[in-house]
């Protein structure tokens, strides 16, 4: 990578040898070059171009390679206009930007100028002086000024070449959006073509008609062993229901019998009371979902159940996360204001679809509960008992199980959307690998997948916070999550890079080397994967 030091360094080298051909740095072929009729061919050439819009742009051209992008014309138009930044020093530091290495044209350096430039990096090197460096520069710019006979000449040529450059522009313009309009007239004669091969296919049926009478007999006899189905199955819900309840019972005696004494008890009852209540509704919805899918089936089956799994977990350890995340995560008002703008992905899905959303590891509920408030379904799933204590207590729809088993024992395409925060950096490969495959599997087409995690392009998070939690794993990175998920069918994939680091934690300054560090220290600390069925 050529710095700027590094330019001037050579630059100085060179103006030791008057025989020495002129500096060209070469830069990859311009883009848009082609369609330029004039281009500065010296770096004297270049910082003649006085208007601040037009030297921003051939400067872009001749060294880049490219138009400027709408943020770097803005901020160097700044500069330049409140003559913070020369037009010379902008050139030599666009020169030294890493951009400029890979790039095929070329601009050329004369004696002259390169002693100008000789001289002041040799005051800034061996006596740090930068107020003589910023004479030198400023009798740098004088004489260019002076020294250039054909200003007047460079300003029309740059003017008419952009000029020339714009109306080419406009003209891509004008042909990309004729040619979107050939697509839709296309289009539209494709939904003409359907119509005429509808009308076909109604007139079809009507001189089938005369078979009504046997198609009326078949469906009789279908209506007839439905029927017959439907009623067996019911025979079986309302057993299944029968020891339900009498487990119910037996539990409520005991938890009676035993906890009577204290008030303490009778709560730890309630609870109980409740959680079986929670496994008595999951049964009669997977009773209800066989009733739907069992009119194809010779016999049938009785309703699914959760795979057995282990939910060992130390009640100690349990406490200890919720006061982890009360400490580090923040305020649940807080974390629910960071949710809000997962909103606009889930809620049009939700409303019209009126699937569930299951929240994989839904902790301390702040999600469930925004979308609950939000009039849309929302179920969480996590094995920690004092999460789902906690969850309850709000009156949220949670269920105590294993993520993974727990997503294996729901039917294909009975979800609307999937969430989990900060959970996949738990999770060894294989479970997040079968996760990401069962979440597709489960969502209806068209439903969200929606992954939030620690964001390790971050070099503080990758190194150092993301160890705060002794439960993380490894951290995630956002261009394999989301090859995984396009792995496992995924779509329309878009990564949301959040939770910056402030202005005040970042190093002043704004030149290309203190940005670069910025953004490797200070930019976002999380990331999300949305994805689409």
């Amino acid at each position: 990578m050529k710095t700027l030091d590094d330019i001037i360094a050579c630059v100085q080298s060179y103006a030791l040898n008057q025989a020495a051909a002129p500096i060209v740095y070469q830069i990859e072929p311009a883009a848009a070059s082609s369609q330029l009729l004039w281009l500065p061919q010296s770096f004297r050439e270049l910082v003649s171009i006085r208007n601040p819009i037009l030297f921003i742009f051939f400067s872009y051209q001749t060294i880049l390679g490219r138009a400027p992008d709408q943020d770097g014309e803005s901020h160097y138009y700044e500069l330049l206009s409140s003559g913070r930044l020369s037009l010379r020093k902008f050139a030599l530091q666009m020169l030294s930007s890493t951009e400029s290495i890979h790039s095929n044209s070329s601009i050329k350096i004369n004696k002259t100028d390169r002693y100008f430039i000789a001289l002041e990096n040799k005051i800034l090197s061996v006596w740090s002086g930068r107020r003589g460096a910023g004479l030198i520069g400023r009798i740098h710019d004088a004489f260019i000024k002076l020294s250039n006979i054909n200003s007047k000449k460079i300003q029309k040529n740059a003017f008419f070449a952009k000029q020339n450059y714009d109306f080419e522009m406009r003209q891509e313009v004008i042909l990309s959006t004729l040619k979107t309009q050939q697509i839709n007239l296309s289009q539209q004669l494709a939904i003409s073509s359907d119509d005429i091969r509808a009308h076909i296919s109604q007139q079809l049926e009507q001189r089938f008609a005369q078979y009504s009478d046997f198609i009326n007999q078949q469906l009789f006899k279908i209506n007839h062993e439905l029927a017959e189905k439907i009623d067996y199955i019911h025979q079986q819900q309302n057993k299944n229901t029968l020891l339900i309840q009498e487990a119910l019972d037996r539990n409520t005696e005991l938890a009676q019998k035993s906890l009577a004494d204290s008030a303490e008890k009778i709560a730890i009852m309630a609870n109980t009371n409740s959680s079986n209540s929670q496994a008595m509704l999951y049964i009669q919805e997977q009773m209800l979902q066989h009733l739907k899918n069992s009119n194809a089936a010779d016999k049938p089956a009785t309703a699914q159940m959760i795979p057995p799994h282990a939910l060992a977990a130390d009640p100690a350890i349990d406490a200890y996360y919720l006061a982890f995340e009360s400490k580090f995560r923040g305020p649940e008002e807080e974390i629910k204001a960071k949710l809000e703008k997962y909103i606009p992905y889930v809620e049009p899905f939700l409303k019209t679809s009126q699937a569930p959303l299951l929240d994989i590891g839904m902790g301390r509920g702040e999600w469930i509960n925004l979308i609950s408030h939000k009039g849309l379904k929302a179920q969480g799933v996590d094995q920690s008992e004092e999460m789902i204590r906690h969850c309850r207590e709000m009156g949220l729809s949670v269920v105590h199980a294993d993520a993974l088993d727990y997503l294996c024992s729901l039917p294909e395409q009975s979800l609307g959307a999937i969430s989990s925060f900060h959970v996949v950096e738990h999770l060894p490969f294989d479970i997040l690998f079968k996760l990401i495959k069962e979440s597709y599997r489960t969502l209806l087409p068209g439903g969200l997948l929606i992954l939030e995690t620690p964001n390790p392009e971050n070099a503080l998070v990758g190194s150092h916070t993301f160890y705060h939690d002794f439960s993380h794993k490894n951290p995630v990175t956002p261009t394999s999550l989301q090859f995984l998920a396009e792995y496992h069918g995924f779509k329309d994939c878009e990564i949301l890079r959040l939770n910056p680091y402030p202005e005040s934690a970042k190093v002043p300054g704004h030149d290309l080397l203190t940005e670069r560090v910025n953004g490797h220290l200070c930019g976002p600390q999380d990331y999300a994967l949305i994805a689409k069925r």
